[in-house]
């Protein structure tokens, strides 16, 4: 626990004398956000958006590829960051593919549950999916914990989901400690986005920055813990 304690507080230190690892999560969250904002207002083509779908996908990987690099290389510059993660380009793809098609079979348990709750009333059902539909996404992310550091440590992508799950499997109590973590930090995050989300689009995109710092932490625990183990 003091080990585990140690990284979450040096994580912490190190965003406090380095601000400027925060940047790439905050630009991926904004212009996420502001695709979001054209999709449910409809000032975006229903064509612009999906063609935009894969660009804002690709930024959002290289954005935590990036902030693993400045922690592995410990020189805080967003340019070396940045090439170091296009370089990884292959790799990121795959990922954005590999992770939205389990994001639709970890989705479909709770999809199904709540279909059928709405034909049946049967809240027994929704609750089972739901269990299950939790249980599947704490196993994925324990699983692919520390992708972003290893993707930069790897030389293919199969190899670099192969070591996340080596070392997961390797500590799987502090893992799984701070897979928890992870989980409460941003379920605190989204409760307090509520809030934000009242005062309309502006509120919105707040709420959305405001979850990129959290996400950033926690994506700066995961190599600080890799890199130490």
């Amino acid at each position: 626990m003091s080990g585990l304690y140690k990284i979450l507080r040096d994580s912490l230190t190190l965003l406090k004398e380095k601000p400027v690892i925060f940047l790439p999560k905050l630009f991926s969250a904004l212009v996420g956000s502001l695709w979001f904002i054209g999709l449910v207002s409809g000032r975006i083509s229903l064509l612009n958006l999906l063609l935009l779908f894969g660009p804002i996908s690709i930024i959002g990987v290289l954005a935590s590829l990036m902030v693993a690099s400045m922690v592995k290389q410990g020189d805080i510059s967003l340019k070396t960051s940045f090439y170091i993660a296009l370089s990884k380009w292959r790799q990121s793809l795959l990922l954005i593919i590999a992770f939205s098609m389990m994001g639709f079979l970890i989705s479909l348990p709770l999809s199904i549950g709540i279909y059928w709750y709405l034909i049946t009333g049967s809240s027994i059902i929704l609750t089972s999916a739901a269990i299950i539909t939790i249980s599947l996404m704490f196993a994925f992310v324990f699983a692919s914990y520390f992708i972003p550091i290893t993707i930069l440590e790897e030389k293919n992508f199969r190899s670099s989901i192969k070591e996340s799950l080596k070392v997961s499997k390797s500590r799987p109590k502090e893992v799984t400690l701070l897979t928890l973590f992870s989980f409460l930090l941003l379920g605190l995050t989204t409760a307090s986005n509520e809030y934000l989300e009242a005062l309309g689009y502006i509120g919105f995109l707040l709420g959305r920055l405001t979850s990129s710092i959290a996400t950033t932490y926690i994506f700066v625990v995961s190599p600080k813990y890799y890199l130490e183990v």
